[in-house]
């Protein structure tokens, strides 16, 4: 198969996973408000504004306005770094913690459903070409 032949199937094949009912959950927890929460946990439960703008890779912009959102639906908090009062913080509130929780038990139901239509050995090819890409 020719370069150009497997970039246009490769497209196809994403554009085709990215309408999949199975790959909805997946994105809803790979962006947003939900990447954002993911990350808080996963990291001590607080940082700064410019970390996650950073590490998500989303524009400080964007930061502000999934933060206000959080902050209303008491998702997360911001406060004054114990280091420096002039730094903020966001810091993941109980009810995020749950939140995230709640979104990973989806999100795993959703593997489950995904991983047992495409077996064991298409799954482990599955996860040994995504962590490769990973690391791209």
């Amino acid at each position: 198969m020719k370069k150009q032949d497997l970039i246009n199937e490769f497209v196809d094949v994403f554009s085709k996973i990215n309408r999949a009912k199975t790959f909805v959950d997946f994105q809803f927890y790979l962006k947003g408000e939900s990447i954002f929460l993911s990350y808080l946990e996963e990291t001590g439960g607080s940082a700064a504004p410019s970390e996650l703008a950073k590490e998500l890779q989303i524009s400080p912009a964007r930061v502000a306005a999934i933060i206000k959102s959080l902050e209303i639906k008491k998702l997360v908090i911001r406060k004054s770094s114990p280091g420096d009062k002039r730094r903020n913080l966001v810091e993941i509130t109980k009810k995020g913690s749950e939140w995230v929780e709640i979104t990973k038990n989806r999100l795993s139901e959703s593997a489950v459903l995904l991983l047992d239509k495409l077996g064991e050995e298409d799954t482990a090819e599955l996860l040994r070409i995504l962590n490769k890409i990973s690391k791209i």
